[in-house]
């Protein structure tokens, strides 16, 4: 039984029966993940709401973990952690040998959803850089942040800065959503990170993703769709110099535990 709380609950449960197909494609992109080691990822968890009632929490929390091992994620960036759940989630993190941390929490009081916050879980310490508070205008109730962190002991990525983040969302008019959004992204990059990653909620075609692509690319594999209706979800990284080590491929998997698919970068020189 589909979730009703759901926005959407049809596109919503079209969504979910077609993760629970996996195509030729998607299975050779499976495969090539799982040859792969050191892998990123990002993913909306939907503050742990099962698409499907018959699913309990405990198997939706433990999802992304289960994920982890699988397709060999050494950082998983994961938006809209409930902060009801953050002590029972962090506890299962922590038993799982894996760092942590999270983000400020996003309030959202003109809705009154409980608070959520985003988390970075690692193998490897986390050194955090910084914790930024996106812009926003004065009648824009959700605050929105941005953290900063390094990976010292990564054996890709050891001095790269990246940023975590979910961008203000599409529930406004879509003239103050760009004009906010844009700015948000300004800040990020003002910071001068390597990689940017979330739920940026930005399509393809967008003014924001125009102005993202003239710095930072994704390389995307096909049959790339991250949520009912487009793809909203990235992992960004600056444009390499001709000389870059290392080849970025992009892949979204099938996921039926969130609204979100999953984004996975595999790193291959």
């Amino acid at each position: 039984m589909i979730n009703p709380e759901f926005s959407h609950p049809e596109a919503v449960a079209r969504f979910y029966k077609a993760q629970l197909n996996r195509s030729e494609e998607q299975t050779l992109q499976i495969a090539d993940i799982e040859e792969h080691s050191d892998n990123l990822a990002t993913l909306n968890v939907h503050s742990f709401h099962p698409i499907n009632l018959e699913h309990d929490k405990k198997e939706v929390m433990e999802a992304p973990l289960k994920m982890m091992r699988r397709f060999n994620i050494s950082v998983l960036i994961l938006q809209e952690v409930p902060v009801a759940s953050l002590a029972v989630f962090t506890d299962l993190v922590e038993r799982s040998g894996l760092h942590h941390t999270i983000n400020e929490f996003d309030y959202d009081f003109a809705t009154s959803k409980e608070p959520i916050t985003n988390m970075v879980i690692s193998r490897y310490p986390i050194v955090i850089e910084r914790k930024l508070l996106l812009p926003a205008e004065n009648y824009i109730f959700r605050h929105r942040h941005a953290i900063f962190f390094r990976i010292p002991a990564h054996p890709i990525w050891p001095k790269k800065l990246f940023c975590a983040t979910q961008l203000e969302s599409a529930e406004m008019t879509r003239d103050d959503a760009v004009r906010i959004r844009k700015s948000q992204l300004r800040a990020i990059m003002d910071q001068n990170p390597d990689f940017i990653i979330g739920d940026l909620n930005f399509a393809e075609q967008t003014p924001e993703y125009k102005m993202i692509a003239k710095f930072f690319k994704t390389s995307k594999a096909s049959n790339y769709i991250t949520t009912p209706w487009q793809t909203l979800d990235y992992i960004w990284y600056k444009k390499p110099d001709p000389d870059a080590k290392w080849h970025i491929e992009t892949y979204s998997v099938n996921y039926i535990w969130s609204d979100h698919r999953p984004v996975i970068a595999v790193f291959s020189n």
